[in-house]
């Protein structure tokens, strides 16, 4: 009896075990595809990008100190920037395809032969994966096809973040300098004690014009490269430095430019003229003695006043 009970319990346990087998969910292949990233990257592996348009291209390519572009004097890239195009956009889930044919492809502009942008990874000069990305469905959506994949996806991506302007890809903050020990301008020289600012002979400044001084160097933000016709100009100004400034990564000689209601910044170890708004010159050339020591010689007036 105990022999005939196990193997009727044998026996319902390989039912069960079969009838799992039978009606367990599968995950339909399709499903898998849904799921996958758009492309196949190894981000650290790439070294240069090229987006396109139909009209223009922009190269950024990666060096030791990070991301430039080689074709716009060599200048740094916002590292945040490059990082949506290496690392986020790669890794989207592509989702279900919308379409699949050459016309769909022409019509949602990701075809070989119409595209809005096309984003190419370069390892070298081995093209590791490359991407049109077309019109867009709706917000925060774009159409895109990995070059060589007929079928087109709409992903969570905006093809604004892929422009071919260099400017857009700046780091405008690059001329900024913090951890200041000196500052000299045209007829003053500062020096940071530890516990505050004062000037070369002992007095105090004011402590708003150099708050303004100090942070216009911290936070100071270009537009842009000048262009050829307006650098050559600026070059044949030859003016004496408007700042010099010692920090604890350096000394740095900063002269300032107004032309025609444009204002241009150069720094000395940048061989760049750039572009920057009226705040920011300001903030920058609007201070000297009279201002920082406005203080210091109204209180000398009154004591003299009071002598007589």
């Amino acid at each position: 009896m105990n022999r005939l009970t196990s193997l009727l319990a044998g026996a319902l346990a390989l039912q069960l075990l079969l009838a799992v087998a039978l009606f367990w969910p599968r995950e339909n292949p399709g499903e898998a595809d849904a799921r996958a990233v758009l492309l196949d990257l190894a981000a650290g592996e790439v070294d240069l990008l090229i987006i396109s348009s139909a009209e223009d291209s922009l190269l950024l390519r990666r060096d030791a100190d990070g991301w430039v572009m080689p074709d716009y004097h060599k200048l740094p890239v916002q590292e945040s920037r490059v990082n949506r195009v290496l690392l986020d956009l790669p890794a989207l889930p592509r989702g279900w395809p919308i379409a699949d044919s050459a016309n769909a492809a022409a019509r949602f502009e990701v075809a070989e032969a119409g595209y809005q942008r096309r984003v190419s990874f370069y390892s070298g000069e081995e093209a590791r994966a490359e991407l049109f990305v077309g019109t867009s469905p709706g917000f925060r959506k774009v159409h895109v096809r990995p070059v060589g994949d007929k079928r087109v996806y709409a992903v969570e991506f905006n093809s604004f973040e892929l422009p071919v302007n260099p400017d857009e890809w700046l780091d405008k903050s690059l001329l900024q300098i913090r951890d200041l020990k000196a500052i000299e301008g045209l007829d003053y020289r500062l020096e940071f004690d530890g516990e505050g600012w004062r000037g070369d002979d002992g007095r105090i400044p004011d402590t708003e014009s150099v708050d303004a001084l100090v942070n216009g160097l911290g936070g100071l933000r270009v537009s842009g490269a000048a262009d050829i016709a307006t650098a050559s100009l600026l070059a044949e100004l030859d003016a004496p430095p408007t700042l010099q400034v010692a920090a604890t990564g350096g000394s740095y000689h900063f002269r300032l430019y107004e032309m025609e209601d444009s204002y241009f910044i150069q720094r000395e170890d940048i061989p760049v003229y750039f572009s920057l708004s009226a705040y920011d010159y300001d903030r920058l050339n609007d201070v000297d003695a009279e201002a920082l020591f406005a203080g210091e010689n109204d209180e000398e007036a009154e004591v003299d006043g009071a002598g007589e």
